[in-house]
């Protein structure tokens, strides 16, 4: 097993600014050296390793006893650890180390063996335009703006790799279960490349400061087989045996196998490699918006400095008419129906509570918070340097119902009986103009366990359990349609909806008439497992 000493003193010697501007997340030892061993099994004669760092993975190809004169190629875009990794490697005349940007260089040079831990940075914090061009343009494909950069190091390494040559990545899980994935997907199962897919498990965290899932690709650059093999990994202790299984050829009761033909890049991949989690369903379901749409709360760019308590607006002298009723953490929502008695309690307790709405007239006290602002920055921010004014407000309606963004354990829909906005802590669910008996019909089902189970293949899975939901991910998914309901179940259920929200008017909400929702969906679609 390598030594990893000299990660734990440089993540030691760096604030955390530092790490966080060049997604410095070391590998572990025991999935790199899974890794590095698929890769040396071809016996290749030079080795590349795109995001160099400390060199985890090229100190194992020398440790390795047939590979230890392999010629080895570094990219590091950080000149401060790319000086520590030269002093690493002073001893090793066949290991070049460049500091420079692997994505802008480079481009023209293959490699029989690519290893590496790409960078996790999302689409605003580097330079994607132009990144993405210059990948388009080498691949023959179309990428979206908003892919993050790992994966764009990814499809360069497949450019790169020889006839008959390997490669290993590890990646977050995100890219399998998301919109801009789907073109990535499909440069994959097209370049025939894709051998092995190992998902690590969202109760281990493989990169410790950062909560994302990661995922294993094991790639070889031939057409011996058109078949990928995945699997969901609980353990990383196991990975040494899942090795040996690959290299005798002995997996196929541990893994789900797939033909490139079979895996469609437009779905979850979720459902090829963990199966088990998606539910048997009916036939009879219907797009979740056609009676909904889902849109994501109100983005701030700044919430420190958008979002007041009744003293912080005492204190800077803000009248009432400049703040806008708000939810602004998850946490504050406690229950399945929120009620202006809810939202009363919060504001006494001195809770953020509301937004400045700095548009509505003119105000000296709000005209002195805006100067502030410009002083500390507010305005060059991200979201707030691309809006005009930069202190404007999204147009955000308050919503029907809320769905959590994050969640630990099951998500769960809140109907918004206060009317009152929200941040992207939550999601916004704004109903179809439908009839109001439909309306009751659809919250009922919303508020059951029935749609947080249809929804399990469409989450996305972040480290240490954190599951996430994406607007599209839910309006796009698929309800079963309850408008075939027999008109008795109708009127069952929305009896059984008034009842409960009878309850939560009176401040003490019955969680059993919800059970009993649950259980006659379940019964009329013949949807349990």
């Amino acid at each position: 097993m390598v030594d990893i000493t000299c990660e734990m003193q440089y993540l030691r010697s760096q604030t955390e600014d530092h790490v966080k501007q060049y997604a410095q997340f070391f590998t572990p030892p025991e999935i790199a050296d899974f890794m590095v061993s698929w890769v040396l099994d071809i016996n290749p004669s030079n080795v590349l390793e795109p995001a160099f760092g400390l060199g985890i993975f090229s100190r194992l190809v020398l440790q390795s006893q047939h590979n230890a004169n392999v010629y080895i190629k570094g990219f590091e875009i950080d000149s401060e650890i790319y000086s520590q990794a030269i002093r690493i490697f002073d001893d090793h005349p066949n290991v070049q180390i460049v500091n420079d940007d692997y994505m802008s260089s480079d481009w023209n040079s293959k490699y029989e063996a690519i290893v590496c831990n790409p960078p996790y940075i999302r689409f605003h914090d580097y330079d994607n335009l132009g990144i993405i061009q210059d990948v388009e343009t080498k691949s023959g494909y179309r990428f979206r703006l908003t892919s993050n950069i790992y994966t764009m190091f990814l499809i360069k390494s497949i450019i790169q790799l020889t006839a008959g040559g390997r490669a290993s990545y590890i990646v977050p899980t995100e890219f399998m279960n998301s919109d801009y994935g789907i073109a990535i997907k499909r440069f994959l199962i097209e370049s025939n490349v894709l051998r092995y897919i190992l998902v690590i498990d969202s109760s281990y965290m493989a990169f410790t400061r950062v909560l994302t899932t990661s995922t294993i690709l094991l790639m070889q650059n031939d057409s011996t087989t058109d078949a990928v093999a995945m699997k969901s990994v609980y353990d990383t202790n196991d990975l040494s045996r899942y090795l040996a299984m690959i290299k005798e050829g002995n997996i196929s009761s541990d893994f789900n196998y797939y033909k490139n033909s079979e895996l469609n890049p437009s779905v979850k991949w979720s459902q090829y490699y963990n199966p088990s989690k998606v539910r048997k369903k009916t036939s009879n379901l219907i797009p979740f918006n056609q009676y909904a749409n889902v849109k994501r709360g109100i983005a701030t760019g700044d919430n420190e400095y958008f979002t007041f308590s009744k003293m912080k607006a005492f204190e800077f002298g803000i009248p009432e008419e400049f703040l806008v009723p708000c939810i602004t953490k998850a946490q504050h929502v406690t229950t399945q129906v929120f009620t202006k008695n809810d939202f009363e309690l919060l504001v006494e307790n001195d809770k953020r509570t509301y937004l400045l709405d700095a548009s509505k007239g003119s105000n000296e006290n709000v005209a002195d918070y805006l100067a502030l602002g410009l002083s500390k920055g507010v305005h060059l921010k991200y979201l707030t340097s691309k809006r005009k004014p930069w202190y404007s407000i999204e147009n955000r309606k308050p919503s029907d119902l809320w769905i959590g963004v994050f969640n630990r354990a099951n998500h769960r829909f809140i109907i918004n009986k206060a009317h009152v906005r929200n941040l992207t802590t939550f999601h916004c669910v704004y109903l179809n103009n439908i009839p109001k008996e439909d309306k009751i019909l659809f919250m009922a089902y919303l508020l059951s366990d029935v749609s947080i189970d249809m929804l399990v293949s469409h989450e996305r899975e972040y480290g240490n359990g954190l599951k996430k939901l994406e607007p599209n991910d839910i309006n796009h998914s698929l309800i079963p349609d309850i408008n075939r309901l027999c008109n008795d179940l109708k009127r069952m259920i929305i009896g059984q909806f008034h009842r409960f929200m009878e309850s939560a008017r009176e401040g003490d909400v019955d969680e059993s008439i919800l059970a009993s929702i649950t259980d006659i969906l379940y019964s009329a679609f013949e949807l349990h497992s």
